[in-house]
């Protein structure tokens, strides 16, 4: 039901990924950060193609990897309720690696991902049109103080864009369930 709208999404996320690699590149020398998410769009777009297990576990690995170290980047001193953050980067990959795993073994879809990795891509846009009153938009996308801006000023909506698409995930299968029945 919701394939086309997915599939139409997933090349944009593509497009966005991209343009995300070149401007981390150029602007930020962060070349860790450009691979993880190329390695996490191109899982997620060929997921869709072959539903594999080890492009589940990529697309998830890839993606919380990449949005845990970011998140990390606003979080590096904040403790809350007397817990710390893990900031640390091992942390963040085990988490990784774990949700990845969960995720293969019971062969979850990746429409969340599709719907997380949009908003951010949209949201980070939003951030750098926001931060090119001071520094050109080129500069501005990507770099540190507009993922930190991002993540601190819009945290709800990418919380509520990964429900959002569990729970489009859930009603597409539903749906599917009720078609086979009639």
């Amino acid at each position: 039901m919701y394939t086309t709208i997915i599939h139409k999404l997933d090349i944009a996320n593509l497009v966005f990924g991209i343009l995300a690699v070149v401007t981390l590149i150029w602007n930020e020398n962060a070349y860790v950060e450009a691979l993880i998410i190329i390695t996490a769009t191109l899982a997620l777009v060929a997921s869709k193609y072959r539903f594999h297990r080890l492009l589940i576990f990529l697309t998830y690995s890839c993606s919380i990897l990449f949005i845990g170290i970011i998140f990390s980047k606003s979080t590096e001193d904040v403790v809350i309720n007397g817990l710390k953050m893990p900031s640390n980067l091992i942390w963040i990959i085990a988490i990784a690696i774990i949700v990845g795993g969960v995720c293969a073994f019971f062969k979850l879809g990746t429409n969340s991902m599709t719907a997380l990795l949009i908003a951010f891509h949209i949201l980070m846009f939003i951030s750098a049109i926001k931060m090119s009153a001071n520094i050109s938009f080129i500069k501005a996308l990507w770099s540190s103080n507009a993922q930190l801006y991002t993540v601190h000023t819009y945290y709800p909506i990418l919380v509520a864009s990964l429900l959002l698409g569990i729970f489009l995930e859930k009603y597409q299968i539903e749906m599917k369930k009720d078609r086979r029945n009639d």
